[in-house]
């Protein structure tokens, strides 16, 4: 949590939103390796990381370690930064993941998806 003691808990919000959010966002195909280039996967990193990055500099603006002009210049080079990482490294790691999570009994899908599958299984 890049030590920051006790506002380590900002970030471990953010992170729950994140994957919340990518949880509800990402189709199941996408971890079944089915999907090569997927622009809408893009576009759920790149919301969910904006999303993340905008809560965490407003929470660091709340209790003061940034000003509301500090975050604003600090919010883009951050976000262009992790989306390159994000774009890079989410798929390589939905495909590897994912297969050892099925076989572990983890569902590897999105909410609806999974809500859809629970509702036939009980329909």
């Amino acid at each position: 949590m890049e030590n920051l003691g006790f506002l380590a808990w900002i970030e471990l919000v953010t992170t729950l939103i994140i994957y919340s959010l990518n949880w509800v966002l990402i189709p199941q195909n996408a971890s079944d390796g089915k999907v090569k280039k997927n622009l809408s996967l893009l576009g759920v990193y790149a919301f969910t990381l904006f999303v993340g990055t905008s809560y965490i500099l407003w929470q660091f603006t709340a209790v003061g370690l940034f000003t509301a002009e500090a975050a604003l210049v600090v919010l883009l080079p951050t976000f262009a930064l992790n989306y390159a990482i994000e774009a890079a490294i989410c798929p390589i790691l939905i495909k590897t993941v994912s297969p050892k999570l099925r076989i572990w009994g983890v569902y590897s899908g999105n909410f609806w998806e999974w809500r859809r599958n629970r509702a036939s299984n009980y329909g």
